[in-house]
């Protein structure tokens, strides 16, 4: 479950290392004023999406009712208005709340301090982004915000795209392939940590805990779940204080301003308080000791900042990114997604492309243009680890959800191959193939994980046609063979 504040007398100080000049972040009140209607992205949708829009959202509307516009809660369901700005007390969605009648569910019930953001916010005028009117259109979002998946399941949407699955060792892509992780190539029991995450790639850039690895890791073990809520595929649970980090005696060969691309599935929650750069994966080194002057990293963060209220990053450190959009990733939250990004040489703005289950992420809601550093990036690799997943060392905050699957290669591929791959990702299901067990677990297998615990190496054929297998059960031994994958 999300980390929710629990009390409104803590307060910290937090420093904007990476993005912004010494700037002062307080926990209790993450979205600072609550008159800006920014204030909503950073605390209010979160909330809403958190705790409502199982119900009130995209695929239901209970009692007429959408929470997600402003538009749809003027207009309200059966019983009417759902908020009066202005007035919480009159506002029958936060007297519901309040009075713990709402939602119908013990473990999603508000916090006292989430009824206390939303009373302020609708105090303060229920500011949004978009204009305050009686009435909305419904809010229909783009195929790139609906998971592809297969249409002979009553009730799913189709994918619309007849570019096929490519798995990452396919021959048009494992020349590039440097490291891929799968939660189902972990066979451990439910919510056993993640000790050992081995790369399926073939060039054992495996993760670990970074805590007591090295003095600077401050990473906790994830955990390991079968299933993600709704669907058929284990993940790696991570919480605000999980960090897993590679070693750096054999880092991603991207230096420079080399081309990349990383694909990742997760389902992620938002989360509240804590360093608020959310890191989900990158390498390079995104907190140096000063400002190096141009982008050193290549990150995929969520910057929870006041300005940037859940907004997606390439984060190249010190504010020398990619930005998204204020509020960009807030519809992001929640579901399965498959989140794609490519950077090619070039000024770090001018070079990224983001997708969203293989669509342009500027077709989501609330994206805008790419913006943000016009800088061609150096990217350096650290002393102490390469990729990072979490809150692997100070500089880097948590992440709060399941990740599923990460593929990182060093090109920038073309639009059908880089579909093709995020394809296979969204395909994935969880089944009884796996291949290497975390020293956490126990059996024959124990020795086979690498992350430097010693004990047999798996070869680049035998991890590569494993994972072939998973995502294409189907086939023979023969047609995996003959698919190109890496001996």
């Amino acid at each position: 479950m999300i980390t929710v504040l629990q009390s409104c007398t803590q307060s910290f100080l937090f420093f904007m290392m990476l993005h912004s000049p010494m700037t002062p972040y307080r926990e209790d009140s993450p979205a600072g004023d609550h008159t800006d209607a920014q204030a909503y992205e950073a605390t209010v949708r979160p909330l809403l999406a958190m705790k409502c829009y199982s119900c009130h959202g995209e695929t239901k509307q209970k009692s007429g009712l959408d929470l997600r516009t402003l538009g749809g809660m003027l207009k309200g369901g059966d019983s009417g208005p759902a908020i009066v700005p202005g007035s919480a007390d009159q506002s029958p969605l936060f007297t519901m709340v309040n009075d713990r009648e709402m939602p119908p569910r013990k473990l999603d019930k508000l916090t006292d301090v989430e009824i206390a953001t939303l009373r302020r916010w609708i105090e303060a005028g229920a500011k949004t982004p978009e204009p305050i009117i009686a009435t909305a259109p419904p809010v229909v979002l783009p195929w790139s915000f609906r998971i592809p998946v297969s249409p002979s399941i009553p009730g799913e949407i189709p994918a619309l795209s007849s570019v096929e699955p490519l798995s990452p060792n396919h021959i048009w892509l494992s020349t590039h392939l440097q490291a891929w992780y799968k939660a189902d190539t972990l066979a451990l029991n439910d919510f056993d940590p993640v000790d050992c995450w081995p790369d399926a790639s073939g060039h054992g850039r495996d993760l670990q805990p970074t805590r007591g690895v090295k003095p600077t890791g401050i990473g906790q073990a994830p955990k390991f779940v079968r299933t993600v809520a709704g669907e058929k595929r284990p993940a790696v649970r991570f919480d605000g204080e999980s960090g897993l980090g590679s070693s750096p005696e054999n880092p991603i060969p991207v230096e420079g301003d080399g081309a990349y691309t990383i694909i990742v599935a997760a389902t992620l929650r938002p989360r509240f308080g804590g360093y608020p750069f959310d890191a989900i994966v990158g390498f390079g080194d995104p907190a140096p000791p000063s400002d190096p002057g141009r982008p050193i990293a290549a990150f995929l963060l969520i910057d929870r900042t006041i300005g940037g209220a859940h907004q997606l990053l390439h984060a190249g450190s010190y504010g020398h990114d990619a930005k998204f959009g204020p509020g960009s990733f807030s519809p992001l939250y929640q579901r399965v997604r498959v989140l794609s990004l490519t950077k090619k040489p070039g000024g770090m703005s001018d070079s990224t492309h983001a997708f969203v289950d293989g669509k342009p992420f500027i077709e989501s809601p609330m994206s805008r243009p790419v913006s943000g550093s016009p800088g061609v990036p150096d990217l350096r690799h650290r002393a102490d680890f390469d990729i990072m997943m979490g809150q692997a060392i100070n500089g880097l905050g948590g992440i709060t959800g399941d990740v599923s699957e990460v593929i990182i290669f060093n090109t920038a591929l073309a639009d059908e191959r880089r579909e093709g791959g995020s394809r296979s990702l969204s395909g994935t299901q969880a089944g009884s193939h796996r291949t290497c067990r975390s020293p956490a677990g126990l059996g024959r297998d124990l020795g086979r994980c690498l992350c430097g615990r010693g004990g047999e190496r798996l070869t680049r054929r035998s991890s590569g046609q494993v994972a072939h297998r998973l995502l294409h059960p189907d086939q023979t031994s023969g047609e995996i063979a003959d698919s190109g994958t890496s001996g």
